[in-house]
């Protein structure tokens, strides 16, 4: 099925969720009949939306694991450039942070539309090559932060018209997608936990639904996949669920710090029936230091204190070697292994450098974690 039956049966089931909510069905004789057939109209044609539009890695790589890396921004975008290139990753990420003023954004913004442009120029020669296409995903972070919904709504067509070129056929060798989340700069953080419309924030799940529909009505290109974020030792398996019935395709996670609770997270979302139709590549970070690796705890909303938190700083290479670079190149490639190898329904990784001495690194634990 084309991805135009696709969008029909995604408008279906909308229109007959909003007959359900408009109406005061069970006042009728026959009501509770016709919600039946309505409920069982609904699953056939998620059904069918969610087999017309495989996942990613499906489409693109096959059977081997997807492996993306976040990239630097703001006045650091550009640095890591070789590193990125020497390290084969198969894509790249980039973060909508809030220290990232408008004038950086747009130089983020340029560089994604000069990568994209460049790969829609040479379309013909790699759709006509006999060489195997090596693909490119190239994902732009949309975050809400504390932004009204007619500027979030700004900001994803802006983000999803970057890759307009690529339209209207796939491409051989490039993919675009937003990368749909909350966002946490510091106002937020302020407002939060109270989330949602008691406080007028926006989250994800409304960009990954507004982005769903405007790519239904063509305001941002078909080819746009949706991606979102996942936290293993936070987050419940229905906020997965409705990360995908929002139209996330493809996770990206936190750092699985906490094996246990991360490991109950992994095999619960591989036991539901979304978990068929994504992708989840695995977060991992390239730790420094102590302190690094406080950052990231900090990062991922979990304890200090907590007793696998101490676990885990247990293990980071002792005080006398804790300038010692191959050790703690050792530290993340163990890391990388134990990870890939006991997460359940992982597609891929998504790496994380984060500091200077990290993309450093990064290079050698990749070689070392014989990814």
């Amino acid at each position: 099925m084309n991805s135009r039956h696709a969008s029909r049966a995604g408008s279906r089931t909308r229109v007959v969720a909003a007959g359900i909510l408009r109406f005061e069905i069970f006042k009728h004789p026959a009501g509770f009949a016709v919600f039946l057939r309505m409920v069982r109209h609904m699953r056939t044609a998620r059904s069918v939306l969610y087999a017309s539009r495989p996942s990613l890695l499906a489409r693109c790589f096959a059977a081997r694991r997807l492996t993306t890396c976040e990239r630097r921004v703001g006045d650091k975008l550009g640095t890591d450039d070789s590193a990125f290139a020497r390290s084969s990753f198969d894509g790249e990420v980039y973060p909508d942070l809030p220290v990232v003023g408008p004038g950086m954004a747009h130089d983020i913004d340029e560089r994604i539309r000069r990568r994209v442009q460049a790969a829609g120029t040479d379309r013909a020669a790699a759709a006509s090559s006999s060489a195997p296409a090596t693909t490119t995903v190239v994902v732009r972070t949309v975050a809400a932060q504390c932004l009204d919904a007619e500027r979030v709504i700004s900001k994803i067509r802006t983000s999803g018209n970057l890759f307009r070129c690529l339209d209207p056929n796939p491409h051989p060798t490039v993919r675009g997608a937003l990368l749909c989340v909350s966002g946490g700069d510091a106002a937020r953080a302020s407002k939060e936990p109270t989330s949602g419309p008691a406080n007028g924030l926006k989250d994800s799940r409304f960009i990954l639904q507004q982005a769903y529909d405007m790519r239904e009505r063509g305001e941002i290109p078909g080819s746009v996949d949706l991606w979102a974020v996942a936290n293993p030792m936070t987050d419940s398996v229905d906020s997965f669920r409705r990360k995908v019935d929002a139209g996330a395709r493809c996770f990206l996670t936190q750092p699985p710090f906490f094996r246990e609770r991360s490991r109950s997270w992994f095999e619960a979302v591989a036991a539901t029936d979304q978990a068929r139709d994504v992708d989840i590549l695995v977060g991992v970070p390239i730790i420094t230091s102590l302190r690094n690796l406080e950052f990231w705890l900090d990062l991922c909303g979990v304890s200090q204190d907590d007793r696998e938190a101490r676990r885990l700083k247990s293990t980071l290479p002792n005080v006398a070697q804790a300038t010692d670079r191959a050790a703690y190149i050792e530290w993340n490639a163990k890391f990388i292994r134990e990870t890939a190898s006991t997460m359940a329904g992982v597609t891929g990784m998504h790496v994380m450098p984060v500091t200077a001495s990290g993309l450093q690194m990064t290079e050698e634990v990749m070689r070392d974690a014989t990814l």
